[in-house]
């Protein structure tokens, strides 16, 4: 999926924002020397068994599942290796554990120590925080009832409590809750 995603972004480069704009035009971002683009699991591994420097760049998922999984348990280990992860990581995930400092982390049944330093970036996140979302929000004409199903609880009850000014009724399901809607 990441490739695909990558595939559109070089398609309509018109969509980015300036300072993106500005890159592109005199330096393309998704190629530069030694870049490898892996499609297969077998391409992979063979990146995986490669001796070397490398920079691996996974797809988000929170290290939750895919070929992530395996680079993790070889290189979690080796202290020259860095981690840095991008983007929201739920809880009970590898990327949380990661995250909260875990000195071994559980990957497939195998206890993996954890040597790599783990650096996190929190300036790139695909989702949009709770302004952002007020603010869309905030445009939306005759909303009678909003259902916030994504997030963690707390988040959730946050934002239920920062969108009730706006006189829709908040609802937060819980799993297993049942809904009917009128047609």
């Amino acid at each position: 999926m990441a490739l695909k995603a990558t595939a559109v972004f070089e398609k309509y480069p018109e969509y980015f924002n300036e300072h993106l704009k500005q890159r592109f035009q005199s330096d393309d971002p998704f190629d530069f020397p030694g870049l490898v683009l892996v499609e297969h699991g077998k391409q992979s591994e063979v990146v995986a068994q490669s001796s070397g420097p490398k920079v691996i760049i996974s797809g988000s998922g929170m290290m939750s599942g895919g070929r992530v999984v395996n680079h993790a348990k070889k290189l979690l280990p080796d202290d020259r290796t860095i981690v840095l992860i991008n983007g929201f990581q739920a809880e009970g995930t590898l990327g949380r554990e990661l995250l909260r400092g875990l000195k071994e982390v559980n990957i497939e049944g195998l206890r993996v120590p954890v040597h790599a330093p783990i650096w996190e970036v929190t300036s790139m996140s695909g989702h949009a925080d709770q302004i952002q979302l007020q603010e869309w929000f905030s445009r939306l004409d005759g909303v009678k009832r909003v259902f916030l199903v994504h997030g963690e609880e707390e988040s959730r009850q946050a934002f239920a409590g920062q969108l009730k000014h706006f006189g829709a009724k908040i609802t937060l399901p819980k799993i297993g809750d049942s809904f009917e809607f009128a047609a």
